[in-house]
């Protein structure tokens, strides 16, 4: 880990409950919750950043504030938050884990009014995982290929070392440009952003929270 220290910028890390029982019902692993805590407290004396990654589900939808508190703890200042989405294998245990679009909002409304968001101390990214925003993500292989959400599954697209016009390809695609920009505004507060959060997530946001709780 010493040798990337001054070489990786960032470092996500896996957390889907507050305690052992809820992490590994989603993990499939006994130990899994109790290593990621370890591994947290050792990165505290590298440089680079790391946040945190929760899969938003039926399972832990009641679970997010005491996930909160442990991050804070630790001085976690970044959280992103995914709901599950039942694609790929996924849709295999989409009575299991999937959340109702009321249960979302709940949750959004619940992490808006925290203190602890609306002064900054840790920024949270809730992201809204339908078919309309997984087309404003691509994965790229180790191999090169570029895969894409497209009807339910990813497709390769095409090889990224030999393409010429990458734009190109993703507009063939249908890639969402639009929703690609809006995520990359990251904190920054504008109109545009304010009414998109309020379309997607029927949530109203007030003032001095436009600025931490970032719904994608």
């Amino acid at each position: 880990m010493g040798r990337l220290n001054y070489h990786l910028d960032e470092l996500s890390l896996p957390i889907d409950g507050s305690n052992p029982l809820i992490h590994n019902y989603h993990r499939q692993s006994s130990i899994h919750f109790y290593k990621i805590l370890r591994l947290l407290q050792f990165l505290e004396y590298y440089n680079f950043k790391t946040d945190v990654n929760t899969v938003l589900t039926k399972q832990n939808k009641d679970d997010v504030l005491n996930i909160l508190y442990i991050l804070l703890q630790r001085k976690i200042k970044r959280w992103k938050i995914n709901r599950f989405y039942s694609i790929g294998q996924g849709a295999l245990n989409r009575q299991k884990y999937e959340i109702s679009n009321e249960d979302f909002s709940k949750v959004a409304k619940r992490l808006s009014d925290e203190k602890c968001i609306q002064n900054g101390e840790i920024e949270v990214f809730l992201k809204d995982n339908r078919e309309a925003v997984m087309t404003s993500y691509i994965n790229i292989s180790p191999s090169g290929d570029i895969l894409m959400f497209n009807k339910g599954n990813y497709r390769n697209i095409g090889d990224v070392f030999s393409i010429e016009d990458i734009r190109e390809v993703l507009e063939v695609n249908g890639f969402s440009f639009d929703l690609h920009t809006k995520r990359h505004f990251r904190g920054q507060y504008t109109e545009e952003r304010d009414v998109f959060c309020k379309m997607k997530l029927n949530i109203s946001l007030s003032n001095n929270q436009k600025n931490k709780l970032i719904c994608l």
